[in-house]
């Protein structure tokens, strides 16, 4: 059958089921590539991933998984969650509700459920990021201190921006190495000469090095050996709230020398650095119209500098635990997966949040769940029971935890797969 203008494709892992939709409403359904159906009416889709993917499974009834835990929490921000440890160590910062005030608690959870530890605070805190040995656990503080802990919970070392000014302090962006060595700092502050914006490496809680710098986004490669930073450039008619665009800037973490730097269309979304030193940035770019101006998300691929290749209406892009391929949300697709020539391997509609790991990628949006492969075979689908807001996974895709909420109730879910 000829299909024109085809917006979603899928066919089941064993090639039995394809499916397509058309920008027209027309949803095209095969088996055996004869045409079953072909209707107007979107509620098919969800029937139709039903019959192609596996019927959608609640918790208790998993076959590639086991829930280890749920736990009701109050979250402090929409970062809480930190990702997975090889062990299974999970750590969130939660909101406590007083009668007059709130305050806040940094809790390392294990892979069985139980607190491990847990620090009280009075101020907000924020974003916590953890190392994979999980012997080093940073947390940020009021948007002006980054504060580490060991696995025990004890405080290593604090770097406080606030100490330099008490006048506008920001943290923009922050990143720890996944060997715990290394935290790289975007931060600005205003002294009495004026704005400062700086781009800071500390090593073990020291400072190796301090540059001036726009940055509001960084990176570090999972070898630590690459240190990537983004600043937008706004234009001073601008009122869109968007830069025009962006410069990137590849570094040593060692010495802070520059390896090199582009600029390219539009304002960062978020960005990534393989081991090897490739470069994955999705922006936010106005696209003029005839008539008017349009938002479009687009992702760069960027190698030594160089643009190799990029792919409009993608954003949140980043490359996978294993580096080899890149994974990136596609508007009205859902999840898109392509290699390091930018070609489309697969891809899973309705998923808008995911995390990958060397043996299973969790893919998520609205209430479902999906655990795949990473080739795209979908394992199972399960019901949350709640809108998915965080997923975090462990490096080798033993452990996953699932945050979602509802009006009434947030719950994180943590799940062991099987086969460990």
């Amino acid at each position: 059958a000829h299909i024109s203008n085809i917006l979603y494709t899928s066919i089941s892992p064993n090639g039995r089921y394809f499916v397509a939709t058309t920008s027209d409403g027309l949803i095209y359904f095969f088996e055996n590539l004869d045409l079953i159906v072909n209707e107007r009416k979107e509620e098919l889709l969800e029937a139709i991933d039903e019959l192609v993917l596996g019927a959608t499974r609640s918790v208790g009834e998993l076959t590639y998984s086991t829930l280890k835990w749920r736990r009701e929490v109050q979250p402090s921000h929409e970062k809480f969650m930190s990702s997975i440890s090889t062990s299974g160590n999970l750590a969130i910062t939660e909101m406590i509700r007083g009668e007059e005030k709130y305050s806040y608690e940094l809790i390392l959870f294990n892979d069985e459920g139980h607190v491990v530890w847990k620090l009280h605070y009075d101020n907000f805190i924020s974003n916590p990021q953890l190392s994979d040995d999980e012997n080093t656990i940073v947390v940020k503080m009021r948007d002006r201190i980054i504060a580490a802990y060991d696995g025990r919970g004890k405080l290593r070392w604090t770097y406080n921006i606030g100490e330099k000014t008490t006048e506008s302090p920001q943290i923009w962006d922050y990143k720890l190495s996944r060997d715990g060595r290394y935290v790289a700092i975007a931060t600005s502050y205003k002294t009495k000469k004026g704005y400062h914006n700086e781009l800071v490496l500390l090593r073990e809680g020291k400072v190796r090095w301090v540059k001036s710098s726009r940055a509001e986004l960084v990176a570090i490669s999972p070898n630590s050996l690459y240190l990537l930073s983004a600043a937008p450039i706004y234009n001073q008619y601008t009122t869109s709230g968007l830069a025009e665009t962006t410069t990137l800037l590849a570094l040593s973490p060692v010495d802070g020398a520059e390896l090199w730097s582009t600029v390219v269309e539009g304002s960062p979304w978020n960005i990534d650095i393989s081991n090897s030193g490739e470069v994955i940035l999705s922006t936010h770019i106005k696209v003029a119209r005839t008539t008017y101006i349009n938002d479009m998300n687009r992702v760069f691929f960027i190698r030594a500098g160089d643009v190799l290749w990029t792919k409009d209406h993608c954003r949140s892009a980043q490359f996978t635990k294993t580096g080899d391929r890149i994974i990136a949300v596609r508007e009205g697709e859902g999840v898109n997966v392509f290699d390091s020539e930018g070609e489309l391997l697969w891809k899973y509609r309705g998923a808008y949040r995911f995390a990958t790991s060397d043996s299973y990628y969790v893919l998520a949006g609205g209430q479902k769940m999906a655990l795949a492969t990473p080739e795209g075979e979908v394992l199972e689908r399960i019901d949350l029971g709640g809108e998915v807001k965080e997923v975090a996974i462990s490096p080798r895709g033993r452990y996953f935890a699932i945050y979602t909420s509802t009006t009434d109730e947030k719950y994180i879910y943590f799940f062991e797969s099987k086969g460990f």
